[in-house]
């Protein structure tokens, strides 16, 4: 089988092309990456080493161009399945098919949010037409899509989980006396990262609990954190750690991983968390209740007092040290990057027999 993956980008600091990196190095098929934007040779060279051709131009915004190199890349690869990330993957996806009208268009679904109305109106009468199938990545995805585009009702789909392994450890952050807890993701509003700041106040006034809680992540909500803690009197609590390309370092020295966001697609820092032996405590909106087992990961509502309670729960069971190693235990057995890579090689290797 020859697959061939359309993106945007060869970042891997970003969500999707590190997925495809993980998938490609454990897939069965011939897999080939196509960028329309040029990037670090560094990240195409990490693609190679997972066993992918990688394919870059500066092709932009170029329709014609990306179409013409895509269509030569598709003949000369005889590819079977174009797996198409982003709007404009999905435009492009559909476009060839009009041209090659043997290969399969696969879009993956990701993000809950809905797009603007123009781009609704090429998405369902053109792009959503020219779909083989569908990949939702968690059930509530699913049942986003379907609300906003009932015609992928009619669409082949299965629901496969995102997978991971055990996060980039760069360098050891050094293990202290009390208790730990990291959180990661974008500082923007809907992450909810601000809810955390009472639960470490409460943690450390009511509760006397000496308490560490590392975020990882940068973005327009900073200023607006660092104003918080100040004023809740946290600055030896919290730590600002901003982005970092020594996440798996962080959860590895963190006892809880903590994941408060209101609006979830799947979340991959879950389940990183978990590879790195933490017990979990998860916001109860979108995927993120499909992740938690409730034995050594919970999701519960946006109540600070229970989260408190949880954690005060979490840290005065003498199993707390055979509870982590449960949360590694689990995410081994359902959300490695061989299992996801498998599902995915069977779904696309069964369109095109």
């Amino acid at each position: 089988m020859n697959v061939l993956y359309l993106l945007a980008t060869l970042n891997i600091k970003t969500g999707t092309p590190k997925k495809i990196l993980d998938l490609v190095g454990e897939s069965s098929a011939n897999s080939t990456v196509f960028t329309w934007t040029l990037g670090s040779s560094e990240n195409a060279k990490l693609y190679r080493a997972n066993g992918a051709d990688v394919v870059q131009i500066d092709g932009g915004r170029n329709v014609f161009l990306v179409i013409y190199k895509l269509k030569r890349l598709i003949d000369a690869k005889n590819i079977d399945v174009v797996v198409c990330h982003y709007s404009y993957g999905e435009f492009i996806g559909s476009i060839l098919k009009v041209l090659c009208q043997n290969i399969k268009i696969v879009v993956p679904f990701v993000g809950p949010f809905a797009p603007s109305r123009l781009k609704r109106i090429v998405l369902e009468s053109f792009s959503y037409k020219k779909l083989d199938a569908v990949i939702y990545v968690s059930e509530y995805i699913k049942k986003e899509k379907l609300i906003q585009f009932p015609m992928l009702k009619n669409v082949e789909s299965r629901v496969i989980y995102n997978g991971t392994d055990l996060p980039l450890e760069k360098y050891k952050i050094k293990s202290e006396n009390f208790l730990t807890m990291s959180t990661t993701g974008s500082l923007i509003d809907w992450k909810n990262i601000d809810f955390l700041l009472p639960i470490i106040k409460d943690l450390k006034s009511k509760h006397h609990l000496d308490t560490r809680l590392y975020i990882l992540g940068a973005g327009p909500m900073k200023s607006i954190l660092q104003d918080k803690i100040a004023m809740l009197g946290l600055g030896n609590d919290v730590v600002l750690v901003g982005a970092t390309d020594n996440v798996g370092g962080y959860l590895n020295a963190s006892d809880i991983y903590l994941h408060p966001s209101l609006k979830e697609g799947f979340g991959v820092a879950v389940i990183e968390g978990m590879y790195c032996e933490n017990c979990v405590i998860t916001s109860d909106k979108g995927a993120l209740p499909e992740l938690t087992n409730n034995v050594s990961s919970f999701s519960i509502a946006c109540d600070s007092t229970l989260w408190v309670d949880k954690i005060v729960e979490l840290c005065g069971s003498d199993k707390l040290e055979v509870l982590k190693q449960h949360s590694k235990t689990y995410v081994e057995s359902k959300f490695s990057t061989k299992l996801f890579s498998s599902k995915y090689d069977t779904f696309l290797d069964s369109l095109i027999k």
